[in-house]
């Protein structure tokens, strides 16, 4: 091929198609635009499975709006010639979409677009961590406030709470009735035997006896109200009866405020006159406020869990909550010996609503299905909105034949002529991808995949076709037999290798153990993809054993040469799930470690969690087994599958592997921080050990290590290597000065916010001052509120409330201001020399040290992790 350009096109394109079961659109196009080749993801998400697409345009393949969005952005990424990163939406669905300029001898030849689907969940997630401040708390109160407690608990357990750390001879809790003109006591705690308020009542009126009281005040004043000397006070004489009951002398009151409303109110009575000096009051108010936000907090949180489990547009249950539902109804069902339906129902043509008439018209159509559904479904039954116009059936009975009926009303209901907006009718119909349970699946999981895997097929059989899962699973196992007939003769040739990934500990960088990964190169030295051949593997026990008694004696075997090089840590060994929830697998492990008695207390089985929780009595059982043994069992991937905190206290696994996607995430935004937070803190609260996988830069380590992770594993320290390339790995590798830092400064949570702050702000000035920050970053700085737009000003502005009086809070302001004047002046001084330039680079890392400094002052936690090489 002479061309150059369409030589190195074909090559990309028979590289893309040879990994064209990425779950995820990819696409290629030449420098014209035109398409080259399309993944079987992109195509199935715009509705172009089986269109002829080579050598046309977007404008030609998509609606205009997707055509406009695509456009635009690759225009953009061409004329920078360089990797650009953006979100694009495509009707409900989002897109995080990396495009790659391809050049071949300096010109440019094609764009390519990988475009990884963002989680809708994410985006109610990432709405449910902004009140994670709640973890800041040390007092008990806001350990009560973590758990986000219902109202009623709260009160009653702050009250006591609060009287037997201030010893209060009575306190009550009590809500606002305004429509009723009184205040409802739900809540108290008498220190004493005997000590009642069922018969008090508060009104709010002050003409009422009943209303004179503080309570009742601090209601009406909106302001907290004290009392030093009740006995010096006559227009309380409708109240000395009850104080000289309980003994009291004096009394404060607190309104409690819910977003800026008084709402109800906190009454303490102390037993001595003048008790409520200004500390006690202000402790008072504090704690009155944490309880005010507890409310708004329990408030927001029960609608972001609605919000979580539900859809915005239809109020149908969403993906979350019908996959829940579906393994309810397989335990209940396996009591009741019912049948299962679990159906995927895509609306045909419903891309041409969208593209004629708008969104909003589209919306209209899918909450009209919704109803529809609703109406023509048993009760018992669950109709869901899965994502766009995707739509999950759950249907019970007692036998095959009381299904159809319901398919076919629901088919009946979805199909025929709707009126468009522009008084034109359309042909709707839908198509549905059925799985049955048990025989299809005995799991959620499993049966929605095979469901979506029958929609799939129903949808390129034409519109309106009913796919029941079994055609498409036929299809499915002959892969699975193909890869599992070439696997035996593998094993046989030798063609699975080991790598091994080292683990360190991350204060010293020592090496701890490694991990022994299998790659499989065939006989004609074609790589296939680990995901896809452990597929196979663990799809016929047989074949699972043989695998993982070859990846034993391999790992094993290893072990002398890993000692003779210094090793004396540990070698993990994946095992698959199928194999070790096997009854030969002990007693082969056993054989195998009879031949290399070496290797034994170094020998550390790993295994995904999924395997695990396939049946946990058996898996605690076999982990026990083990650990009498003196081998260690580590549950892998923690958090890639449906595993729950709660399971680590089922298990009695002795280390967890945080799954790479979540530290990858980690520099993300805060809610991923918070998120791998909380699964650290619980692991060590549990007295699990913890490896984080996917540990990628030098900040990933910081971050581990802040939150209380020290051991690690990822591309920065090392990547899966042959035996013999760890000794130079060995004599190369030396960790961050950076990281031993944190050995001996460990970090408390309340200070997370502000960490995140301090590593945005030094990510923010590496990228501006090596020239790497993209044009929107640089603009961003230039503008004259760039200070407050940057992730660090926006932190600086959100802790006003809480740190303005701080003297440190206003310095760091201010030096924030003049670091990004002088930020300004830097990047207008392209045309300088290079002394001039480093001059005002030296200035403005001066400048951001003493920030940094003075930001960590605020902890109280000297000395500063930032140091003076720090950026």
């Amino acid at each position: 091929m002479d061309d150059p350009a369409a030589a190195a096109l074909a090559a990309w394109r028979h590289l893309l198609q040879s990994l064209s079961a990425w779950p995820y659109p990819v696409l290629l196009k030449d420098a014209e635009l035109r398409w080259v080749y399309a993944n079987p993801a992109i195509l199935d998400l715009f509705g172009l499975t089986g269109v002829d697409y080579a050598g046309r345009r977007d404008a030609e393949l998509l609606g205009p709006e997707a055509a406009g969005i695509c456009s635009v952005a690759d225009h953009q990424s061409l004329a920078r010639r360089a990797l650009s990163e953006d979100v694009e939406h495509i009707g409900e669905r989002s897109f995080r979409t990396f495009k790659v300029p391809l050049e071949e001898q300096g010109k440019i030849v094609g764009l390519l677009t990988l475009a990884p689907e963002i989680s809708d969940l994410e985006a109610a997630r990432a709405e449910a961590d902004r009140y994670l401040a709640c973890y800041q708390a040390l007092t008990e109160i806001n350990q009560l406030i973590i758990h986000d407690p219902a109202p009623q608990w709260l009160f009653r357990e702050s009250c006591a709470i609060l009287a037997r750390h201030l010893g209060f001879r009575l306190m009550w809790i009590g809500w606002v009735r305004r429509a009723a003109g009184k205040i409802d006591i739900t809540a108290h705690f008498p220190a004493a035997p005997g000590l009642e308020v069922a018969d008090i009542h508060v009104a709010l009126d002050p003409d009422q006896p009943e209303g004179r009281g503080p309570a009742a005040q601090a209601v009406r004043t909106e302001q907290t109200v004290i009392i030093d000397d009740v006995a010096s006070r006559p227009d309380l004489d409708h109240w000395q009866p009850y104080y000289q009951r309980f003994g009291i002398r004096s009394v404060a009151a607190f309104p409690i405020r819910q977003k800026g409303q008084v709402v109800a109110v906190l009454a303490t009575y102390a037993a001595t006159a003048d008790y409520f000096s200004a500390s006690v009051v202000r402790l008072l108010e504090e704690g009155a406020g944490d309880i005010g936000f507890a409310l708004e907090r329990h408030d927001e949180l029960q609608q972001l869990a609605h919000r979580a489990l539900y859809d915005g547009l239809t109020e149908l249950p969403n993906r979350v909550l019908f996959q829940d539902r579906i393994q309810q109804a397989i335990v209940a069902g396996a009591r009741k010996e019912e049948i299962l339906a679990v159906g995927f129902l895509d609306m045909d043509d419903f891309k041409e609503v969208n593209d004629r008439f708008g969104h909003g018209a589209g919306d209209s159509l899918l909450r009209e299905w919704a109803e529809r559904l609703r109406r023509v479904l048993r009760e018992g039954d669950t109709v869901a909105r899965l994502g766009g116009d995707e739509f999950g059936l759950l249907l019970r009975a007692e036998g095959m034949a009381s299904f159809w009926p319901v398919v076919a009303r629901v088919q009946g209901a979805l199909s025929g002529n709707l009126r468009l907006p522009d008084g034109s009718e359309l042909d709707v119909s839908c198509s549905l991808g059925i799985a049955f349970s048990p025989r299809d699946g005995d799991d959620a999981e499993t049966l929605m995949r095979h469901a979506d895997l029958a929609l799939y097929e129903a949808k390129r059989r034409g519109k309106g076709v009913v796919q029941i899962f079994a055609e498409v699973l036929e299809k499915e196992r002959r892969g699975l037999q193909s890869l599992r007939a070439r696997l035996a003769p593998a094993l046989a040739r030798g063609e699975i290798r080991l790598v091994f990934q080292p683990v360190v500990e991350l204060p010293t960088g020592e090496l701890r153990g490694f991990e022994a990964l299998s790659r499989w190169r065939d006989e004609n030295g074609q790589a296939i993809d680990p995901e896809h051949f452990m597929a196979a593997v663990e799809s016929r026990l047989p074949l699972a054993m043989a695998f993982s008694e070859y990846v034993l004696r391999q790992a094993l075997s290893a072990w002398p040469q890993l000692a003779a090089m210094g090793h004396d840590g540990y070698l993990a060994v994946n095992i698959c799930a199928v194999a070790f929830l096997s009854d030969g697998f002990l007693p082969r492990l056993q054989a195998l470690l009879a031949e290399y008695p070496d290797a034994r207390r170094h020998l550390l089985i790993e295994v995904t969690e999924t395997a695990l929780l396939r049946d946990i009595p058996l898996a605690r059982s076999i982990i026990g087994a083990l650990e009498g043994q003196g081998i260690r069992v580590s549950l892998d991937d923690f958090g890639s599958g449906y595993a729950s905190l709660r399971y680590l206290q089922e298990l009695p696994v002795s280390q967890i592997k945080l799954d790479a996607g979540f530290i990858r995430a980690l520099l993300d935004n805060e809610r991923n921080l918070a998120i791998v937070s909380g699964v650290i803190t619980t692991a060590r609260t549990l007295g699990i050990a913890l490896v984080a996988e996917g540990v990628e830069s030098e900040e990933h380590g910081e971050i581990l290590q802040a939150l209380g992770c020290f051991k690690a594993q990822g591309f920065f320290i090392g990547h899966p290597m042959a035996l013999e390339e760890i000794p130079a790995w060995m004599t190369q590798w030396q960790a961050p000065k950076e990281w031993a830092f944190w050995a001996h400064h460990p970090w408390h949570v309340e200070h997370r916010k502000l960490f995140w702050a301090a590593l945005a702000h030094r990510r923010w000035l590496q990228r501006l001052l090596s020239g790497q920050a993209d044009p929107e970053e640089q603009a961003q700085a230039l503008a004259p509120d760039g200070s407050h737009q940057c992730r660090f000003g926006q932190w600086y502005d959100s802790q006003a409330a809480r740190l303005g009086d701080h003297p440190l809070y206003r310095e760091i302001g201010a030096l924030h201001e003049r670091i990004h004047g002088a930020m300004i002046r830097f990047l207008h001084l392209g045309e300088l020399n290079d002394t001039q330039r480093d001059a005002e680079r030296a200035a403005i890392l001066k400048l951001s040290q003493t920030l940094l400094h003075k930001l960590w002052s605020l902890t109280d936690s000297p000395p500063s992790p930032f140091g003076d090489d720090a950026l």
